[in-house]
C-alpha cells in the first residue's frame, strides 16, 4: 500500500511517502522462542534477545527492520 500526503505549508508542497513493512524472520525465532511478533507489542525489546540467526533490528518491522517497500 502506498499513501502520498501532500501539505500547503507557506507555498511549498512536501510528500510522504508511507511504506508497506514486512517482517523478515521467516519462522526464526529469539532466544526466549519469541519472532518478530513479540517486537511489535514490546518493541523495548528491540536488540535484546539476539541469536546468530535472529537479529531483531534487520528483521523486525517495529525495530526498524524489515522489508519496507512503497506500492
Amino acid at each position: 500500500m502506498c499513501i502520498i500526503f501532500n501539505v500547503i505549508n507557506h507555498h511549498f508542497i512536501y510528500y510522504v511517502q508511507i511504506l508497506e513493512c514486512n517482517d523478515t524472520d521467516n519462522g526464526v525465532k529469539d532466544t526466549t522462542g519469541d519472532g518478530c511478533e513479540i517486537y511489535t507489542q514490546r518493541p523495548e525489546y528491540c536488540g535484546l534477545y539476539e541469536t546468530n540467526e535472529f537479529q531483531s533490528n534487520m528483521m523486525c518491522c517495529a525495530c526498524g527492520g524489515g522489508n519496507r517497500q512503497g506500492k
